[in-house]
């Protein structure tokens, strides 16, 4: 892995924009991925951060059109946090994985030729989107966020007893074995 790369790109979905409380940005459990970038970006490991994807139309964090989505509260964010605005690239069109890697492919090809980029993203979403972006040509080391580990031991209340958390993790796991199953059928990855 270099020391440093020319761009980190990260995957949006980290906001709820579902809360009724609309002069915040409510972060959901894939937070990691804009703090991770942040420190990459403070330590100098990346020198510019593409933020891809949740288009107005799909992730609105209002029901107000004028006001901003994901990808732009995030920019916000990270400038708040001292990042100059010309570092941070916006790509504001990909409604899905497949889409963050091919619209994020044209920017970065464009501002940065045959040089690798750094993904961020959740480690349980890394294989579906490094799959995508390397499909469309985006060489890509990956750099997961938010991973989901916990000591392993047997527990017999736990055996007996599933916790709804445990529910809620299985739920992910289905959610993204069937979306890698989905994209590779289709050819996305």
């Amino acid at each position: 892995m270099p020391e440093t790369y020319q761009i980190g790109i990260v995957l949006t979905g980290m906001v709820d924009g579902t809360k009724p409380v609309k002069d915040r940005i409510f972060y959901g459990e894939a937070a990691d991925r804009i703090i991770h970038t942040l420190e990459l970006y403070k330590r100098g490991k990346i020198k510019k951060i593409l933020i891809t994807g949740a288009s107005s139309q799909v992730m609105q964090m209002s029901d107000n059109p004028q006001e901003p989505s994901e990808t732009e509260g995030l920019a916000k964010f990270l400038m708040m946090s001292g990042v100059p605005e010309n570092d941070i690239i916006l790509e504001l069109k990909a409604r899905n994985t497949r889409e963050n890697a091919l619209f994020s492919a044209e920017i970065v090809k464009k501002l940065y030729p045959n040089q690798p980029a750094l993904l961020i993203t959740s480690a349980f979403h890394m294989r579906r989107a490094k799959g995508c972006f390397e499909k469309v040509g985006l060489q890509v080391t990956t750099f997961s966020t938010d991973l989901m580990l916990h000591e392993r031991k047997f527990n017999w209340e736990e055996f007996l007893l599933p916790s709804e958390g445990n529910f809620a993790k299985s739920s992910v796991l289905i959610h993204e074995i069937t979306g890698f199953l989905v994209y590779k059928i289709q050819g996305y990855c």
